[in-house]
């Protein structure tokens, strides 16, 4: 039997009443990946899996930033996938 573990990457906002501090994890997720994992794999591997999911993640989210197809509204977050002509579609 197979399991997984999934990696999000969020918008970080850094703390305004803190100097220095920042607010980890409290942004919005704006991608997600999941990968299989079975009993057969090592902590290396694991660890491995791990990493690769987090840096694919990153970069399709960095790619979504960059073209404008984010937007954050309050605790709302929309990633639009298509651009369909001329319009982007969810």
């Amino acid at each position: 039997m197979a399991s997984g573990f999934a990696v999000p990457v969020e918008f970080e906002e850094a703390e305004k009443d803190l100097p220095g501090k920042e607010k980890l994890d409290e942004g919005p997720i704006i991608e997600q990946t999941v990968e299989k994992i079975d009993h057969n794999f090592d902590i290396d591997e694991l660890i491995q899996i791990g990493k690769d999911a987090e840096c694919a993640a990153f970069v399709r989210a960095v790619k979504w930033h960059c073209e404008h197809r984010i937007i954050v509204n309050g605790l709302n977050t929309v990633v639009f996938k298509a651009l369909i002509a001329g319009a982007w579609f969810l």
